[in-house]
């Protein structure tokens, strides 16, 4: 009688247990991917709620002062009223205060507030000695995907001349992802004006004039260490005088291009035509 080889005698023991048990083999790898897969969704549930959490709080604290107050230049004369202002022909008139020093004392690298009427956007502004700190960290030093809105590091006098500020598009909408409204042209004219809360200067009041899809190598994102004349020579498309100074807001899209960008374009209320 031919004797089977011990190695070929245990691969086919192999192969017969691995027809056995292959259902028990299938339901164990899915039950793996399964577990896999709810740890991560509880772990990116919980990491939004928690930057959620920390950003609720920190409006709660920067509205626990009086330190800044502002008006907010409109240029129509259609009169409005929300969320507490008094709206009234060609002005805006906001009773808003931030309390700069508390937020200054939870992190040095604030700069100011930034706030939108009709969107998500009601954040603190951090800047540092890179753009990578921030990406994913939050204001209060969290690690957590939502980061926080930071300006580039690059920019010389922070809101004097030209200044861009960064913020993620994230699925739960909030940091910048409401930006992309503005693609919509009725919901541009209705909630055009931005404002920039700083301890220096008091609010400094926006109007957008301009939304684009475009990329990073746009000559936008330049002008951030660029001299005055490049700027003046850039903003020339636009309704506004020299040297006004201009604000751009950068978030990614949904595009699989992850050079792509949303950038909106605001001007320094006082420099518009």
């Amino acid at each position: 009688m031919k004797r089977v080889s011990t190695k070929k005698s245990k691969y086919i023991l192999n192969i017969d247990f691995f027809k056995k048990n292959l259902r028990w083999i299938i339901l164990g790898v899915l039950g793996c991917i399964f577990v896999f897969s709810s740890t991560m969704l509880i772990i990116t549930l919980f990491g939004r709620f928690q930057a959620r959490y920390e950003y609720e709080d920190l409006r709660e604290i920067a509205t626990s002062g009086q330190n800044v107050t502002g008006d907010v230049y409109i240029s129509d004369t259609e009169e409005r009223g929300q969320n507490g202002n008094s709206y009234t022909e060609g002005q805006i008139q906001t009773t808003i205060a931030i309390n700069h020093e508390a937020l200054y004392e939870l992190n040095s690298d604030y700069i100011g507030w930034i706030l939108i009427h009709g969107t998500e956007v009601n954040y603190p502004i951090v800047r540092c000695r890179n753009n990578e700190k921030y990406i994913y960290t939050t204001f209060l030093q969290e690690r957590n995907r939502a980061g926080a809105i930071f300006l580039d590091y690059l920019t010389r006098d922070r809101f004097d001349r030209f200044a861009i500020l960064y913020g993620h598009n994230r699925e739960d909408g909030t940091m910048f992802t409401t930006l992309h409204e503005y693609r919509d042209d009725i919901f541009r004219e209705e909630n055009s004006f931005i404002m920039i809360f700083t301890p220096e200067h008091g609010v400094l009041n926006y109007r957008v004039v301009d939304v684009k899809v475009t990329s990073v190598t746009d000559k936008i994102f330049t002008l951030r260490g660029g001299s005055q004349a490049d700027i003046n020579a850039y903003i020339q498309r636009y309704d506004v005088a020299d040297d006004t100074p201009i604000l751009v807001l950068s978030t990614c899209t949904d595009s699989w291009d992850s050079n792509e960008r949303l950038i909106v374009v605001a001007a320094r209320s006082e420099g518009l035509g």
